[in-house]
């Protein structure tokens, strides 16, 4: 009895949508740490990093095609997975203000504009004294080296390189009054926190006074 040709189609014939492949799936979280109230920065850099190695970077910048594009139901699939990703990446409380967002776009936008807004002066006080505070102690010089170029690092994120003299002498006021405060004894902890309530640091001379 002559045998049947076998016309089924081979496996990994039919090339599988790109969503589908196994380096383009999307873990539930896209981050280890949660993003909370002192960490975008770092949350920030690394979402992007996750979605740069999926090749789902876009979604945070571009706008989706025309609706009466043939890419346009493939681009709201994949937006909505990269949305409910980043949801999963936040606290519940931080997730909840940007819940109704209609895109990964707008979230990101969202997060951005909030953060940006919010009273950044404690947290560049928080480098500068972690930086002031920090010793090498038994630690390797390599640890101690990395964990000091990691705060260099997040301050240049709050007080990049500029142009403008007038914000580089407010940079360096900054600087200043965050190393007088820094000293300080713990019965001024109540001047800190008022100093740090503000949007704005005084200068050094002002505090003093």
């Amino acid at each position: 009895m002559a045998r049947e040709a076998d016309t089924s189609i081979p496996p990994l014939a039919i090339p599988l949508p790109k969503s589908l492949l196994r380096d383009d799936d999307l873990p539930k979280s896209l981050t280890a740490k949660k993003l909370n109230d002192a960490n975008y920065l770092a949350w920030c850099n690394a979402v992007k990093v996750c979605l740069r190695g999926k090749r789902k970077l876009k979604y945070l910048t571009d706008d989706p095609p025309d609706p009466q594009d043939d890419k346009y139901e493939d681009w709201l699939c994949e937006d909505s997975l990269v949305m409910s990703c980043l949801w999963h990446s936040m606290e519940p409380h931080i997730a909840t203000t940007v819940e109704f967002c209609e895109s990964s776009k707008s979230i990101w936008n969202s997060l951005s504009e909030s953060f940006s807004q919010q009273n950044n002066v404690s947290r560049v006080f928080e480098i500068y004294e972690k930086i002031f505070s920090m010793k090498q102690s038994s630690r390797p010089l390599t640890e101690y080296y990395s964990n000091l170029k990691n705060l260099w690092e997040q301050l240049l994120q709050y007080r990049p390189f500029i142009t403008d003299l007038e914000l580089q002498k407010c940079y360096w006021e900054d600087f200043i009054i965050a190393s007088l405060m820094n000293g300080l004894d713990p019965s001024f902890h109540g001047f800190k926190d008022q100093i740090l309530a503000n949007d704005t640091l005084p200068t050094a001379a002002n505090a003093y006074s």
